[in-house]
Parts: C-alpha cells; structure tokens; sequence
C-alpha cells in the first residue's frame, strides 16, 4: 500500500468551516443544514469537530482502497480521495445524480479511480454485490463509510454485504449511530424500524463471540468503527443474527 502523505500536502484548513483541496473549498455543513455546491465550494456535510475525530481516527492507517456509502453532492468522497491518498474508490448513493463530483472527477480526469453508482439502493444486496464484484474485481475492501439513509434495515444490509469484503485489519464505520435518537431523523424512519443504534448493539454482540472476525468496536460520538479480524466469513448471505454459526471454540 502507498505511503501516506502528510494531510497538510493534500487538505488544508482555511477556516473552521472550510477546507481547501485540489483546486476547490470544501465547505463544513454542520447538523441538517443542506446548501447549494458550486464546482468552486462543493458542500461536506459534517461539522469542524467531525472532520477533525476524522483525521485522528484514520491517522496512521493505509488505505488502497475504500466503499462509500452516501455521498450526496460529493464533498466527503473528495475528502476521503485526497486524506487517504486512494487508489480506488466506489460511491454508492441513492440520489440519481450528483453532478458536482462527476465534473471534479471528469475536470481531474479520476475516472478510473472514482466509480460512482447512482440511484443504488443501499438495501439492495443484489445490486451492491455486483457492483463490488465489478469494481474490486475480487480484491478485498480496506475500509468502508456507511453515511446513507441512518435507518437501520438498510443500513443492516449495507453492513451484511460489505463486512465479509473487507480485509483483515480492515475497518468498517457507521457515521451518525445515534441518529434515531433526533426528531427530524425519527419523522423519516418508519414507525416499524427499530432504532439505527441497535445496529450497533448487534455488533457489539456479535463481536462478544466472535472476536476473531470483529476483534475491536470503537464508539464515538458521530460514527462507530469496527475493525475487521482474521476469522472467515462467506461471501454471501452473510447474517449478523447467525451469531452461533460463525462461533469457533478454539477462536475463545
């Protein structure tokens, strides 16, 4: 994997709400606060604090390649390309369009490293599958960012198909966890969906008895990162609920 660069070289702080990177200002959105981007100010929707826990987390990790899940204008995709220094990256968004990010691609002519996928569902296991088997070719995921929908049975989804593509030592990291807890975000859930941080509870669980697979979950208070281990996992149908099933007693 590439040597990492110091974050200085590729983003750079023009205030507490912005940044700068390649050519254009990447512009904090904090809360539900939704603005216009322009190729010149492309809108990332986190806030300073957000940003900063971000640049902390992932310090010192190498990252090839990753899986983002949501991207809506595009500014975190951009974000992530040049904080990682990634080879490859694929972005999944339910939205039809994001035209911002496919002309920074096509200005920086990235075409080859960014894959964009609009108008996915994320609870489509069919269509992620195939998109991944396209994109990475059989190469296994370094690091996946869940920032879709914040419900929690498709976010479950997400998380079924993704987890077992990811490497060992590899991380996967579920932004917003407490979302169900705000009001805004409970009108947009359906009355029948649990809350999205019981997602995180069950992999906590599952973690508890199969720490070779999820050796290490680390929560914060705007995403929660689970670490990929060693312990085998299928490729398909995937079930965090199997708990048992993927038990190895000699794993203890």
């Amino acid at each position: 994997m590439p040597t990492q660069q110091p974050i200085s070289q590729r983003l750079q702080w023009l205030d507490e709400t912005s940044l700068q990177c390649d050519g254009v200002t990447l512009r904090l959105m904090p809360g539900m606060s939704i603005d216009a981007s322009t190729d010149d100010v492309i809108s990332l929707f986190k806030d300073s604090d957000f940003v900063h826990n971000y640049m902390r987390c992932l310090a010192g990790h190498k990252f090839r390649n990753m899986v983002e899940i949501g991207v809506k204008h595009g500014g975190s995709a951009i974000f992530f390309w040049h904080l990682l220094a990634l080879e490859k990256l694929s972005c999944i968004e339910l939205n039809e369009s994001a035209p911002v990010l496919s002309r920074y691609i096509d200005r920086h002519k990235l075409g080859d490293g960014i894959h964009t996928h609009f108008g996915v569902d994320q609870a489509d296991k069919e269509r992620l599958q195939s998109i991944f088997a396209r994109d990475f070719a059989g190469e296994l995921i370094d690091l996946v960012v869940d920032d879709a929908s914040h419900i929690y049975t498709p976010s479950l989804a997400s998380f079924e198909v993704t987890f077992p593509l990811i490497r060992p030592g590899g991380l996967y990291i579920l932004e917003d966890w407490r979302a169900s807890l705000l009001s805004v975000q409970q009108a947009k859930s359906a009355e029948s969906e649990p809350p999205l941080h019981d997602l995180v509870h069950e992999i906590l669980h599952f973690a508890t008895v199969n720490p070779h697979i999820i050796p290490s979950v680390r929560c914060y208070k705007q995403f929660v990162i689970v670490e990929r281990g060693e312990g085998a996992l299928p490729s398909d149908n995937f079930s965090l609920a199997k708990i048992s099933e993927y038990f190895t007693p000699a794993q203890r």
